[in-house]
């Protein structure tokens, strides 16, 4: 039996039997009232909550209960042979992590669930890789970041204007990680924006290039598709016009001395 002093000042006790099993005692507080609660497994196996006024009669049915599975009276909790064995190297394994051996199973059961014949040391190796690593940055902080690298690394002025004006109201449609943006998402933006053709196509173009640029900078996953999933609109063919000469005179004729000799060429 051991004694310890929780947050609150009160005191609870456990009391502690075999590897096999162990009956508990909780000081839970309630509307200002101090209550104990004796938590043990009964005979089936199954957690069982008894709730006292005062901490005597909770240790004395505790007691009661060590005497009673002492004895064997309880055979549904007794193990023997390799089956105790298990148990002790499960409870050994559990104790670094804090957790009571039958909460530690059930996450293990769902986790296996999930993940079927996958390892779970393998997903969780993955899962800190990819998720752990990501660095928090909005999608308006990514954007300026971009446009600072483009302008430092010598873009014209007129590509810096335009990445400018297609990824600033991208960044307003979505003041949000730029982590959590799906595929999906930026699907829903371009078509909520009613842009078609060649337009649609530079969208598309200026926000992968975001994306590639927040994937390097570890702002996203590494396997986070950006644009790659959504179809760009196929180019449409323009009507090519041929002057005949006299339109050819006309416009030559037309124009200021100075830009007469490009256009001819042209």
């Amino acid at each position: 039996m051991s004694q310890n002093n929780g947050s609150n000042g009160k005191t609870f006790t456990a009391v502690e039997l075999t590897p096999r099993w162990s009956v508990k005692i909780n000081h839970t507080p309630n509307q200002g009232r101090d209550y104990f609660t004796l938590s043990y497994c009964d005979e089936n196996r199954k957690r069982q909550r008894q709730l006292y006024r005062d901490l005597s009669t909770a240790q004395a049915e505790a007691e009661k209960l060590r005497r009673k599975m002492d004895k064997g009276l309880m055979p549904g909790l007794l193990l023997t042979g390799r089956e105790r064995l298990i148990y002790e190297r499960a409870v050994e394994a559990a104790r670094p992590t804090g957790l009571d051996l039958d909460v530690l199973t059930t996450s293990t059961a769902e986790a296996r669930a999930i993940l079927g014949t996958v390892a779970m040391a393998d997903a969780a190796r993955l899962y800190v890789d990819h998720k752990l690593k990501i660095v928090p940055k909005t999608v308006s902080d990514v954007v300026q970041e971009l446009v600072a690298d483009r302008t430092k690394n010598g873009k014209s002025a007129t590509y810096i204007r335009d990445l400018r004006r297609r990824l600033g109201n991208f960044a307003k449609a979505f003041s949000c990680p730029i982590a959590s943006v799906e595929w999906k998402d930026i699907e829903k933006y371009l078509d909520g924006t009613g842009a078609s053709g060649r337009y649609r196509k530079n969208l598309i173009d200026g926000i992968g290039t975001l994306f590639n640029f927040a994937r390097r900078r570890n702002y996203v996953h590494r396997d986070h598709p950006g644009t790659s999933p959504i179809t760009k609109p196929a180019p449409v063919p323009r009507e090519i016009r041929v002057f005949t000469p006299e339109e050819c005179q006309k416009l030559l004729l037309g124009l200021p001395p100075r830009v007469v000799p490009a256009a001819a060429i042209g």
